[in-house]
């Protein structure tokens, strides 16, 4: 359902849908399109492969196939998947099948990538929820080269900490764009909800609270363990004899030690219907989707399911989309998918469609779900079901690093030892009593969950006669959560309220006073910043301009042109050097208000002592070798933890979980250097903010002004 690996999803095209809004007009119902008439089938024969078994444990496959001086190897290892980890360390197999590449006993990343490339070839390495693979694809008078790189990195990682910090930097990046794509935040919703806590609930490239927790210890432990030669398999095809290859794997592979792998555990998933609607309120279209329990890849019904789920969703002339598509104008594309792994699978129906449809979409789809749950296939769809899936399999498996792939999964799922060279035959002999047995047996619409990503107030109370709908802020996400809500801590005893709000006075008080800070309407700073990216430090200088209680505009100077961001109160704008204004999103405008509310701390004290923001004690927490008092503040949508130096009172670190230009996101500002202003408030001359705990701006404050008559007219688009 979900593509596993963000690589391959930032790769993706992302379908927009102008013009939504007379798509239902444009369209008239259609028949179903016939295609051209089926070619006679041609003779087809699995290819071929021996097995031989070293005595380390691990099985060495071979497919011969000389067509091209080329030879893949891949070596699966079976208990290095996603899945032998709990949630808590989800993204550790994805982060060891990287790092690995990275540097190695004997060699470095740098002479790892030249050796390879000297020769033409490629070196990976990725991870699934069931297995790691690791792969080399060179020439066959470069074998040696190839195998010998293959081994070194298997078996002799380094895990060097700053290629670690690099993995972690990169990840983390990707994973705030894949959090702020409604497809995304679907599919990894509908995982969660479909395997619940089972690490198959869980992307493998983790989230960000996983991946900021894991260090060099967990992923030297998971090589230790998971790493090993027994039950693994290796995968050699292309131009070279079963007898070389067979030698080659004990030349590289032979010494290699290790015990067998702890197997994963089996999900223990249930029926039962759960409605979550993930908020975007920007949003113009609402991505959709509706999860039932599917079978593991080994299941006996599996080829009866995937031929039923070809017609339900599979194709372009599949019931789903016809319906929802064709006819009704409800969208661009519907489809159904059968996800399958070792232990289980899911079953998802997915689609999108604008905003006020979306309940009409999910009911259609609904229909669409009963109305095949009791008429699963007419003999035109099981020809033409049975036909495709038999066809394609001959194109699949055209290479023979595609046929090795075969073999890789059939020794993965425990299939038959013939099971592809008979596949074909039992997909044709399939019949529509299977199929409509399969189908009662695992799809009961009543009992499907349902996610959707999109504008809630839109469309959440109209899904409500379908079950109990659970609503929770795109910038609030967390799915390491059992009710997806990122956590919040709790208050530290029944007088916490009281003794919250005694340290805000006292903060208050260190500050300035509360009348000197009631007095504050505007304020102006000059400052010298610094901002990290990934590919270095950027200085320049910034000028902010505050107008309590909510508008503010900002200029940044930085080598390359002048940036503006600006918000009136309402709505937010950048304007980018050189180009033009830009609207900021409405959900990143709670941001903008929680930056007024932060500037010298002025909205954060007023709005406590006035009553208007909820404040309590939290327990105390070592921050940089200092026992901070903590206060949790809390306004609408805005909340945050104000760590207090016990000895000053000063507000020294702030820590939220909010909502950054690339998605969700935790922060973290440390703020030190105090002085008083000219006013005779005390305020901070150096500031440095951590996103996801990266450094990610630091600002040395030149000059602090208060009450220089700024208007509202400052802050105009």
């Amino acid at each position: 359902m979900r593509a596993k690996h963000l690589a391959t999803f930032l790769a993706a095209a992302v379908m927009l849908v102008p013009a939504a809004s007379g798509f239902a007009q444009a369209q008239t119902p259609a028949k179903k399109q016939q295609p051209p008439a089926v070619a006679p089938e041609r003779p087809f024969k699995f290819p071929a492969h021996t097995t031989t078994k070293l005595d380390n444990g691990l099985t060495v496959f071979v497919v011969e196939d000389h067509r091209q001086p080329v030879v893949s190897a891949t070596l699966m290892l079976t208990g290095a998947g996603a899945a032998a980890r709990s949630g808590k360390q989800a993204g550790l197999a994805a982060m060891t099948a990287a790092l690995v590449r990275q540097g190695t006993s004997t060699r470095s990343a740098q002479q790892i990538a030249e050796a390879i490339d000297r020769v033409g070839g490629s070196l990976s390495a990725s991870a699934s929820q069931d297995s790691t693979q690791a792969s080399v694809t060179v020439l066959t008078s470069s074998l040696d080269t190839g195998f010998d790189l293959l081994a070194d990195v298997v078996q002799r990682p380094a895990f060097a900490p700053d290629e670690i910090e690099r993995w972690r930097r990169q990840t983390l990046s990707n994973l705030q764009v894949a959090y702020r794509d409604p497809e995304y935040l679907r599919d990894a919703t509908a995982d969660r909800v479909g395997y619940g806590d089972h690490p198959y609930g869980f992307p493998t490239d983790g989230f960000p609270e996983t991946v900021r927790s894991l260090g060099r210890d967990d992923v030297v432990q998971f090589h230790k363990e998971r790493y090993t030669p027994v039950g693994s398999f290796l995968a050699i095809a292309g131009d070279i004899a079963p007898d070389a290859a067979a030698g080659l794997a004990r030349k590289y592979f032979g010494a290699w030690k290790g015990a067998a792998a702890q197997p994963a555990s089996t999900p223990a998933q249930q029926q039962q219907r759960r409605i979550v609607v993930v908020d975007q309120p920007d949003a113009v279209q609402t991505q959709f989707g509706t999860i039932g329990v599917g079978v593991p890849r080994n299941h006996p019904d599996f080829i009866a399911l995937n031929v039923a789920n070809q017609i339900l969703g599979g194709g372009f002339n599949s019931r789903l989309n016809l319906r929802l598509r064709a006819k009704e104008g409800l969208t661009y594309g519907a489809r159904s998918a059968l996800e399958t792994n070792k232990a289980a699978g899911l079953w998802n129906m997915t689609s999108f469609t604008r905003t006020e449809e979306t309940a009409n979409a999910l009911k259609v789809t609904l229909d669409v779900l009963n109305e095949f749950r009791k008429n699963p296939v007419t003999p035109a769809e099981l020809a033409e079901a049975t036909s495709y899936i038999a066809g394609v399999f001959g194109l699949q498996i055209e290479t023979a690093d595609a046929v090795a792939g075969r073999v890789l999964s059939a020794a993965l799922y425990g299939l038959p030892a013939d099971y592809w060279q008979t596949y074909r035959d039992r997909v044709r002999k399939i019949t529509a009593a299977e199929v409509s047995a399969a189908v009662q047996k695992h799809l009961n619409p009543d009992q499907l969950s349902i996610v959707a990503v999109g504008n809630a107030s839109g469309f959440a109370k109209m899904l409500e006669g379908l079950g109990r709908v659970a609503i929770v802020p795109a910038a609030k996400l967390d799915l390491t959560q059992p009710d997806f809500q990122a956590k919040q801590e709790t208050a530290a005893g029944p007088d916490a309220a009281a003794r919250g709000l005694a340290l805000i006075k006292a903060a208050a008080e260190a500050h300035g006073g509360a009348a000197k800070l009631a007095e504050i309407k505007d304020a102006t700073t000059t400052s010298k910043i610094t901002v990290v990216t990934p590919q270095g430090e950027i200085e320049g200088t910034a000028k902010g301009v505050i107008l309590h209680p909510d508008k503010s505009r900002g200029v940044l100077t930085l080598p390359f042109g002048e940036l503006v961001q600006n918000f009136d109160g309402s709505k937010g704008t950048i304007v980018p050097p050189g180009g033009d204004a830009i609207e900021i999103p409405a959900e990143m405008t709670v941001e903008l208000r929680r930056a007024v509310l932060l500037n010298a701390n002025v909205g954060v004290f007023r709005d406590a002592l006035n009553g208007s923001a909820q404040v309590a004690a939290l327990e105390p927490k070592q921050v940089e070798g200092v026992a901070l008092d903590r206060v949790s503040w809390k306004k609408g949508e805005i909340d945050m933890v104000l760590g207090l130096d016990p000895k000053t009172h000063y507000v020294v670190n702030v820590t939220y979980h909010g909502m950054s230009q690339q998605g969700p996101a935790d922060f973290e500002t440390r703020v030190s250097d105090f002085k008083p202003a000219g006013n005779g408030v005390v305020v901070p001359m150096r500031i440095i903010t951590f996103q996801n705990g990266q450094k990610a701006v630091e600002a040395v404050i030149s000059e602090w002004r208060f009450n220089t008559g700024v208007t509202p007219d400052t802050f105009k688009k």
